[in-house]
């Protein structure tokens, strides 16, 4: 377990950590939605579409990677009782430098054949456009793991904002100028995307800058000599099974613009319009929803790395109790956002985009509301289950899970009366089924998670506080203006939602964590 010191560094870089992702969420609304102005419906469309294309070979390339360096330092730190951190780096950063260049040329020879086959051409260019953003992705990606091992998850967020900032800057500049020039549509989204490479740029050196400064304090002591060619290996076995296993949802991700294109346009809708009402889907109801994702992945990530140790150790009681607490956590923030989306998503919406935009982008928004508390504790579990060594456990609960949203999404669009209300109803069945396969995998290696307990109790809570403020002040409209009286509610609900988790915490759960921490 940490001690004191550790912990507060622990608990003030992640904080740190989760303040930038909100932090960068904003940016990225304040890029998005003048850029929906700009760009329409149908702009965004082909922005979404090739920017899906980009989030798959992003997550492939990263999403594993800072995860095995983490696991990989640890593990040798452990094993030679010495610092490897630097070979291992180093190794790492050529290793993965040379991944990320042949994954912006496959992605640059396949963009055309992706645009047609996934029903919009025109996406071609914003594909083109954002390709060598995967080259910085993939580097900064060992950076941000060997920094995961240090602690320093405040120079990891400071990152994220440079690559926020320089986005909404250089991204908006770029389209305004496109636009200036009465280019067309799907040439101006191509300009708007070349200011997320440049912040990916900019995010990458700046990250090479401070890991270069803990190479030369030498903190741990003395650099062990290593085997590069066992490194790669073990870093491609061990970042391979955990980038799939995030890569995943954005595969599905990509499927389903497919279904959803192909389906719409079954129905006798043109081309254009159907990128519209993709568009509309992608850029109002997604966003919302991967803003508490974005939030929750940060956490599971601080974790990683003390109980990757815990794991090494042997000590299976303190990582089911830190796996339990890591739950705990993901219920705590996704819970009473669900219930936000859920019941406020056409005023929330209404604030930042056109009234027609949102009218049916907060129905989608609501279908998809509940998926957020599900997949919040998914990707809580399969961070437990990769730092146990189970990754393919992880990959496997979510590709089921892809093929069960692929299947009810294809089926429920064939309805006219449901139509694209399908995408939102599938991906959310998908994530509760996926979550039931990962809490099994625990409960069949030995590891009691008090899911039920814990969790669902948690939403219990969270769905009594709302209910009460959301009929008696927001639907009453009891300030007389819609705005106020969602504002009011939420602060209602929250501060009823607070105060009965502080009431259950010292009159229960905290006597019950005192004594699962003595046993442990």
């Amino acid at each position: 377990m940490l001690d004191k010191k550790q912990k507060i560094s622990f608990w003030s870089g992640t904080f740190s950590l989760a303040l930038a992702v909100i932090f960068t969420k904003i940016l990225g609304v304040m890029f998005k939605v003048p850029l929906s102005y700009i760009l329409a419906d149908e702009g965004m469309g082909y922005f979404n579409a090739a920017y899906s294309i980009y989030s798959f070979f992003y997550i492939l390339s990263t999403a594993g990677v800072p995860k095995a360096v983490t696991l990989i330092i640890s593990e040798y730190n452990s094993e030679y009782n010495t610092d490897t951190s630097e070979g291992i780096v180093r190794v790492g950063m050529r290793f993965f430098l040379k991944i990320g260049l042949l994954l912006m040329l496959i992605n640059i020879i396949l963009a055309p054949m992706v645009s047609r086959w996934i029903g919009s051409p025109r996406s071609v260019y914003t594909m083109l456009a954002i390709a060598p953003a995967i080259v910085f992705v993939a580097s900064s990606g060992v950076l941000r793991g060997f920094l995961n091992t240090r602690n320093m998850l405040t120079s990891v967020a400071i990152s994220q904002v440079i690559e926020g900032a320089v986005k909404l800057v250089l991204g908006l500049v770029f389209a305004f100028i496109g636009q200036r020039l009465n280019m067309a549509v799907y040439m101006i989204s191509a300009l708007a995307v070349l200011g997320i490479t440049a912040g990916c740029g900019l995010g990458a050196l700046y990250l090479y800058v401070k890991s270069k400064k803990q190479f030369n304090c030498n903190v741990l002591g003395q650099t062990h000599d290593i085997d590069a060619r066992a490194i790669q290996k073990k870093m491609l076995k061990t970042a391979l099974p955990i980038s799939l296993s995030s890569s995943v949802i954005s595969l599905a991700a990509i499927l389903d613009m497919s279904v959803i294109m192909r389906r719409i346009m079954a129905m006798g809708i043109s081309e254009r319009y159907a990128v519209a009402i993709y568009g509309n889907y992608t850029t109002l109801a997604i966003p919302m929803f991967n803003l508490v994702i974005a939030l929750i992945t940060p956490l599971s990530v601080a974790f990683l790395p003390q109980m990757a140790k815990l794991h090494f150790k042997g000590d299976s009681l303190a990582f089911a109790y830190e796996t339990e607490k890591l739950m705990k956590i993901g219920a705590l923030i996704s819970a009473p956002f669900a219930l936000i989306f859920y019941f406020y998503s056409f005023d929330l919406l209404d604030v930042l985009f056109s009234v027609n935009s949102s009218a049916i982008g907060a129905e989608l928004l609501t279908f998809l509301s509940i998926g957020v508390f599900f997949l919040s504790l998914l990707t809580m579990a399969n961070t437990a289950l990769e730092a146990s060594g189970r990754i393919k456990i992880a990959v496997i609960s979510l590709l089921l899970g892809s093929a069960v949203k692929i299947t009810i999404s294809y089926y429920l669009m064939s309805k006219p009366s449901i139509g694209i209300l399908g995408a939102p109803l599938g991906s959310t069945v998908s994530y509760f089924f996926s979550l039931l396969i990962s809490l099994f995998a625990f409960e069949i290696g030995g590891a009691r998670i008090h899911f039920l307990r814990r969790c669902l109790f948690i939403a219990l809570i969270s769905a009594s506080s709302f209910v009460l403020p959301y009929f008696c002040v927001y639907k009453q409209n009891l300030l007389h203006n819609s705005f106020l009286s969602m504002i009011f509610s939420i602060l209602a609900s929250m501060v009823t939602y607070s105060v009965i988790l502080f009431i259950w915490y010292f009159a229960f759960d905290r006597r019950k964590l005192i004594k699962d921490a003595q046993n442990v």
